[in-house]
């Protein structure tokens, strides 16, 4: 694990800590489950590149008769 400082503006570290004091963890647990979370959630999200590959691969494909 990697020790690190940051700086939150006030009403964020208080939304936060009262997060954590709520769910029974520490503060330090709670922002490394909320880093989680946003890193989890950005890897879903496909990107350009894998949006574009998607969309050529089903060009062609399909013939749509229109008579």
């Amino acid at each position: 694990m990697v020790r690190m400082q940051i700086q939150l503006p006030e009403k964020d570290y208080d939304r936060i800590r009262d997060l954590a004091r709520r769910s029974g963890i520490s503060l330090a647990e709670m922002i490394r489950r909320c880093v989680a979370d946003r890193l989890a959630a950005d890897a879903a999200v496909p990107t350009r590149e894998e949006r574009v590959e998607a969309a050529l691969a089903v060009c062609g494909k399909y013939n749509d008769r229109l008579y």
